[in-house]
């Protein structure tokens, strides 16, 4: 073919020292080129993980407490750190305080929820951080209740915000990491907060010579979830079994 015969005239071209060191030269290049690909392959896969690894994504926590006792109460916390990446948390999160609570004497059921926006505070001593909010709102206020009407309902949807001193839940609140899940990212998140307002009026009174009491932390433990899995969550479950559900089905998810 043509092919082999310039391929032939070419080396005829050559003179013999010379056409062997070319082809000296190319052999010796293959092991080097072949190295550097194999290198180059072999690292791209941890390179893409590195680099996915850092991208920040949202990381979504929830848990809640039963304070039920003569009445339902139900409170949840969704705990969210909107720029987790690697193995960090971010210095941004996103706090939603969600209780659901039940009143047989007038029929009533509310449902409110309330938002904190703030920053994190890590404890480089160990796994521990603090939250402190710079904005408070409230988000959803909904009551049913016989007396308004029949099944009807009352809704304050609009955003509110909040001084201090309206807040459900103090602006400071201490978190606790554990564990290791999703991206070496906490499993578990122990939560302790301060609530206010309803949880400081059922202490009772001053003390006489000691001041007003001061109410004692909620841990809340909180697991990584996804939206999905709260879309599916209630509200809570009554004592003899069945689930309790929000006003609104899918509370968790939309608020």
């Amino acid at each position: 073919s043509s092919e082999l015969f310039e391929r032939v005239r070419f080396r005829t071209l050559l003179p013999q020292p010379a056409a062997m060191f070319a082809s000296h030269s190319f052999a010796s290049l293959l092991p080097h080129a072949s190295a550097v690909l194999r290198h180059s392959t072999t690292n791209l896969p941890g390179r893409i993980a590195c680099a996915a690894r850092n991208v920040p994504f949202p990381v979504l926590y929830h848990g809640q407490v039963d304070r039920s006792l003569f009445t339902v109460d139900f409170k949840h916390v969704i705990l969210e750190f909107p720029d987790a990446s690697g193995t960090n948390l971010g210095d941004r999160y996103l706090l939603k305080f969600v209780r659901h609570s039940e009143e047989d004497l007038w029929n009533g059921i509310v449902d409110k929820v309330v938002v904190q926006k703030g920053t994190v505070s890590s404890d480089f001593h160990g796994g521990g951080f603090t939250l402190e909010a710079d904005l408070c709102e409230q988000r959803l206020h909904e009551v049913r209740t016989k007396v308004l009407r029949v099944g009807g309902c009352f809704s304050n949807a609009d955003t509110e915000p909040l001084d201090a001193s309206e807040m459900p839940v103090k602006p400071i609140a201490r978190g606790e990491a554990r564990g290791s899940g999703l991206r070496g990212l906490p499993q578990e998140i122990s939560l302790s907060i301060v609530e206010q307002g309803d949880q400081e009026e059922e202490i009772g009174e001053e003390v006489e010579d000691a001041g007003p009491a001061t109410p004692e932390p909620t841990t809340f433990r909180l697991s990584a979830t996804t939206p999905e899995a709260l879309e599916l969550e209630p509200a809570g479950r009554y004592l003899s079994g069945p689930t309790i559900d929000f006003l609104r089905p899918g509370l968790l998810a939309r608020v």
